[in-house]
């Protein structure tokens, strides 16, 4: 008896998906499934993250690159915001329908939460992260998007992975081995391969088996090339494990082959989930610490911004206190002209400063 669809006997995947409530059951279960995944990957050592961001974006970051990752807007299924250096990425899993994938793509693209806003003068400009998009659902390789404005038009181009289509060489061989446990849902109803083949169900679960070992070697190559080091190679082995077993329950080899790897890996289902829930207090630490340096920053702008209006206003009063010397350099040379002038008709003129005070003294009582 399958355990994602209790009222359907052992049959495959994908008659199970034509049951209508079962099939919308399976779909949100995926999806929540897939998003805690995705989450996985802010984990990963900073090299096997620009691995990643290098194969979907068309880059080439340097291995020592350092890495800041956002966690998923729970709004949006399964995103990830990725800052490497000033450049900002999105990575955005979907699963379901071509037309859903292209109207929530969209969404993402100009999603104001990963929006960052520059403003010089009159001038703003909005900056939006590249997204890729890692599609598990029918869809095209790419897909673009026009926005126009009077006469001017602008073309956004949004690549799409598809990891279920792709062979375990292909994915390793892009620097994709990330994508590994995700290419082990190519079995599951919502992908187009079980339209393709008919089997019965044992069969099935031999596909699934020789898949599998495929997929473990790659892993292998992977760390080999590395794609991935020791900790993140054993992190996609766990990731790979609980995808097997989460989309393939009943097929009894299939869970025991997880068993196995999992013992072999030296990684027990209750230590992976301690070592994940340890990882994610680490990274709640580290977010609640970015979040402190930006205030800070925010600060520390703030004082600049005061400090450079100081800085003004110290500027103009010392151009002011300039020309008020200017003006009273002026006014002893004038007045010296002026006693000169006195002394030419009066020879015996003599000017004492200290006759002035008197000008200025309010006459006794």
């Amino acid at each position: 008896m399958l355990k994602k669809y209790p009222n359907i006997e052992m049959i495959s995947p994908k008659a199970a998906a034509l049951n209508a409530d079962a099939s919308a059951t399976v779909i949100e279960d995926e999806r929540n499934f897939l998003d805690n995944l995705l989450n996985r990957f802010v984990f990963l050592s900073d090299r096997a993250k620009v691995t990643v961001v290098n194969s979907l974006f068309d880059y080439s970051f340097p291995p020592e690159s350092k890495v800041s990752c956002q966690l998923p807007n729970s709004a949006v299924f399964a995103d990830l915001v990725i800052k490497i250096d000033n450049c900002c990425f999105k990575a955005q899993l979907e699963l379901g329908t071509e037309q859903s994938l292209i109207s929530n793509v969209f969404k993402s693209t100009i999603d104001s939460e990963t929006m960052t806003v520059e403003e010089n003068g009159h001038k703003t400009t909005f900056h939006y992260p590249e997204v890729a998009v890692i599609s598990l659902c029918p869809s095209n390789s790419s897909y673009t998007f026009t926005i126009t404005h009077d006469e001017v038009a602008m073309e956004i181009k949004v690549p799409v992975v598809r990891p279920t289509e792709m062979t375990v060489d292909e994915l390793v061989d892009s620097g994709l081995t990330f994508l590994l446990p995700l290419h082990m849902t190519k079995f599951s109803p919502f992908t187009e391969i079980l339209d393709r083949i008919n089997v019965p169900n044992d069969e099935l679960q031999k596909l699934i088996l020789v898949e599998m070992a495929e997929a473990i070697k790659g892993i292998e190559k992977g760390h080999s090339l590395a794609q991935l080091n020791g900790n993140d190679k054993l992190f996609v082995l766990s990731m790979f494990s609980e995808v097997c077993k989460h989309f393939y329950p009943g097929f009894e080899l299939v869970e025991k082959f997880c068993d196995d790897l999992k013992e072999k890996s030296g990684m027990t289902t209750q230590e992976n989930e301690s070592v994940f829930d340890t990882l994610i207090s680490f990274h709640d630490m580290a977010e609640n610490a970015n979040k402190r340096t930006e205030s800070a920053e925010q600060v520390a702008a703030e004082a600049k911004k005061v400090a450079t209006e100081a800085k003004k206003v110290a500027t103009e009063a010392m151009k002011v206190a300039t020309e008020a010397m200017k003006e009273i350099a002026e006014v002893k040379q004038d007045f010296a002209k002026l006693i000169e002038a006195i002394k030419f008709h009066i020879p015996n003129f003599v000017f004492n400063p200290k006759s002035l005070e008197s000008v200025n003294t309010p006459p006794s009582q």
